[in-house]
């Protein structure tokens, strides 16, 4: 199993390279997530404060990022993104899916 680091400095640490990473203030990031006053965004980031599921949820949305990498640090592979986007698509539609995909791969082939 691999080790990981899920304590509040290490957290911070991540969503200020992710902050920055997307061309962010601390200020505009607390403005996108709803967070009244970017000082209480700054104790998440200095690792004072626990940040909340919530805010990671949209942080998520956000930056296209995951929960895991959040954290603890650890992305997740790719094709367990892909797999976790599949599981929401009406199996009626996975035949057009799976068409596109294969259009795409073709395509890259021939490149």
């Amino acid at each position: 199993m691999k080790k990981y680091d899920s304590s509040n400095k290490a957290i911070g640490k991540r969503l200020r390279e992710l902050r920055k990473k997307h061309g962010d203030s601390q200020e505009s990031l607390a403005e996108k997530l709803n967070i009244e006053k970017a000082d209480t965004y700054g104790k998440y980031e200095r690792g004072v404060t626990t940040f909340p599921i919530d805010y990671a949820l949209d942080l998520v949305e956000l930056y296209d990022t995951d929960l895991y990498y959040i954290y603890t640090g650890i992305r997740q592979p790719s094709d367990t993104k892909i797999a976790m986007m599949i599981e929401d698509i009406p199996k009626d539609k996975l035949p057009y899916l799976l068409h596109i995909i294969k259009e795409i791969a073709d395509s890259w082939k021939q490149a």
